[in-house]
């Protein structure tokens, strides 16, 4: 699966992609309720995982907090998921 982020800052746009390490990391694949909230969720959770994983993947302090980083960008997904399908 191929996906890109867009986000406008100040009319400018930035576009990345999504690795699909990243994507695996949220579990982008599996939303049994079928809610499209759900996978903006996931992809969003995704876009930050794969901005941090050069940095991650470079060693050192830097490495290390990009690691943590990666880590709550995938909790901060599942408590997404969680919250969007908690029947409200």
């Amino acid at each position: 699966m191929t996906v890109q982020v867009t986000i406008s800052i100040n009319g400018k746009d930035f576009t990345m992609g999504v690795s699909q390490t990243a994507l695996d990391v949220v579990r982008s694949n599996f939303n049994p309720s079928a809610q499209s909230t759900v996978d903006h969720a996931k992809v969003l959770g995704a876009a930050l995982i794969s901005l941090m994983e050069p940095t991650r993947d470079a060693r050192g302090e830097g490495g290390r907090c990009a690691a943590l980083a990666i880590t709550q960008a995938e909790t901060a997904a599942m408590f997404a998921v969680k919250a969007l399908t908690s029947g409200r």
